[in-house]
């Protein structure tokens, strides 16, 4: 590999210092080139300028930019949706499902738990919920502690959970 990389160090440094020639196609565009031809002209190239600095010199310090607090400090460790429990499948032909959320610690007056279902408000109280003629399919939770004002205190991990339904299937179509 260390061979390889001197290789391609040798080529490009070949190359950089390669002479540049000039000539004009029977079309009339401008072609450079490092290959001469005998109408083509050497053009010649001034080296690079470079500014070496003395590290020992340096005027500025770079600060990094100071973190701004997104979120407000909550008075609560954790909320938890304890029941359904994540990635289980509910038999429930009526489509009612109940929500059981645990708080630690427990709810400050004043504060609300907001239940949200594939991402839309469905509930609103303390900590359990009963949802009624849900969709059968798979669905997520997740609770969010609202103080008085509307912030968002807290907010849980997400839980899926598919709610299984009897379908009853459409009559067979009527022969003619």
């Amino acid at each position: 590999m260390r061979i390889l990389l001197l290789m391609m160090g040798l080529l490009m440094a070949s190359a950089a210092s390669a002479d540049v020639y000039r000539s004009v196609d029977e079309s009339g565009n401008v072609i450079f080139t490092d290959q001469p031809s005998p109408d083509a002209e050497k053009i010649d190239i001034a080296p690079v300028q470079t500014i070496t600095t003395d590290p020992s010199q340096q005027q500025f310090e770079y600060t990094p930019p100071a973190q701004k607090q997104t979120q407000s400090i909550s008075p609560y460790k954790k909320v938890t949706i304890t029941s359904p429990e994540h990635d289980t499948a509910l038999r429930e032909n009526a489509g009612d499902v109940s929500v059981s959320v645990s708080v630690d610690p427990g709810l400050i007056s004043g504060h609300k738990v907001v239940l949200y279902m594939d991402g839309n408000v469905v509930a609103e109280g303390s900590g359990q919920f009963n949802l009624t003629n849900l969709d059968r399919g798979t669905h997520t939770l997740n609770a969010v502690i609202q103080a008085q004002d509307g912030r968002e205190l807290i907010r849980s991990d997400t839980i899926s959970f598919t709610l299984l339904r009897h379908a009853i299937p459409p009559p067979p179509p009527k022969k003619p």
